[in-house]
């Protein structure tokens, strides 16, 4: 039984090692996929195998800074730093690890990141110069090219075009260059043409001393006033407008009732 019992806790620390070795083999695989050829490589690996921390929590900027402290001779003591603050610390005690340990390597040395910073702002500058001369040289192209056409023919468009009239206003036919009919010029206005004044006739309605008709009214007319029945139906002298024919005795109509008394009254008297 004792001896049954030590080989299976053999196997047990058997498991963990292969275990172990899994996770050394995959932390190795990140490190040659994301550090290839980086001299502080081992370093990285060393960090990762002794903390919580991970290959693929370093990022590009985390890598470029590594790189520019590598420059320095000081690559080396930038992970000893990562490791030195990140000692006992576990997993999921951070929740951005990419950024944790890119600040961490940004206060390691602040002259080398300023530093750092100061040279990717330089080459963004120069390739954003060299972007816009080589579009200036392009457009410099296009225009010798323009230049080329016109000194090989006998004229240019534009004085061909003067010569045979096309596209001049005031000419009959005359056209663009798209073929589209060319615009008249806008009519002058009458200098001499009276002020508008809002809310009366303007005296000038007409042009070219054409004056408008005015409209008439009957002067003569009764004045309407609200309530009343207006008795200007008929116009003296006027069929169009024949006075309506009343019946003074008709019952009064009283709002509210189904049936006009008048109505029935005229009904019995049909029948």
């Amino acid at each position: 039984a004792g001896g049954g019992s030590r080989r299976r806790n053999t196997s047990a620390r058997g498991g963990a090692r292969g275990d172990g070795g899994k996770g050394n083999n995959e932390a190795n695989e990140a490190l040659n996929t994301m550090l290839p050829g980086k001299a502080y490589k081992g370093h990285v690996g060393e960090l990762v195998k002794n903390t919580a921390m991970r290959v693929s929590d370093l990022d590009q900027k985390a890598v470029s800074l590594l790189d520019h402290l590598q420059t320095r001779g000081r690559a080396k003591e930038a992970c000893d730093h990562l490791k030195q603050n990140l000692h006992g610390t576990s997993r999921d005690r951070i929740k951005n690890w990419r950024g944790y340990i890119y600040t961490l390597l940004r206060n390691f040395d602040e002259d080398a990141y300023s530093a750092l910073k100061a040279e990717q702002a330089a080459v963004k500058a120069e390739q954003t110069s060299a972007r816009r001369s080589k579009r200036g040289d392009n457009r410099g192209d296009d225009d010798d090219g323009k230049d080329g056409e016109e000194e090989d023919g006998d004229e240019k468009p534009s004085e061909a075009r003067a010569k045979s009239g096309e596209g001049s206003p005031g000419k009959s036919g005359g056209a663009k260059k798209d073929g589209s009919p060319e615009k008249e010029k806008p009519k002058e206005l009458n200098q001499a043409a009276a002020e508008f004044v809002p809310g009366k006739a303007w005296p000038d309605a007409g042009s070219a001393g054409k004056r408008a008709k005015s409209p008439s009214f009957d002067t003569s007319a009764a004045e309407f006033v609200p309530g009343r029945p207006w008795t200007g139906f008929h116009v003296p002298g006027s069929p169009h407008h024949p006075h309506p024919s009343l019946t003074p005795s008709a019952p009064e109509f009283v709002p509210g009732q189904m049936t006009w008394m008048g109505a029935a009254a005229q009904a019995a008297a049909a029948l």
